[in-house]
């Protein structure tokens, strides 16, 4: 029975994507396939270092805290700008940019789920 399930689950896997695909949807932000399939979280990270090198050298970006306001006022990046993880889909407009959002937050998981 267990092969059964993974054998549909892999089957519409296949379909869903394959129709994404001929869709030619863009892939500049995580897709609502990725959503559903596992996301690929390397893609979406950043090292600390690498941060800080952007920010050494200038580089335009956006800095976004999906932290709560409380856990923001303890402590944050300078620069940042506050959207807590629960109100992003209504304040996305907020952030406005023609490059680079990185996104951070305590543990990472809100930051990779925004």
């Amino acid at each position: 029975m267990f092969q059964y399930i993974r054998k549909v689950i892999r089957k519409i896997r296949r379909r869903y994507v394959r129709n994404l695909q001929r869709r030619n949807l863009p892939k500049a932000a995580p897709s609502v396939a990725e959503a559903i399939l596992p996301l690929d979280s390397d893609t979406y990270t950043i090292a600390p270092s690498h941060l800080k090198a952007m920010i050494d050298q200038d580089k335009p970006f956006v800095l976004l805290d999906v932290r709560e306001k409380w856990e923001y006022e303890m402590v944050h990046i300078e620069g940042a700008i506050l959207i807590p993880f629960g109100e992003l889909p209504r304040r996305f407009r907020e952030v406005t940019t023609g490059g680079e959002i990185v996104v951070y937050c305590h543990w990472g998981m809100r930051g990779l789920d925004a």
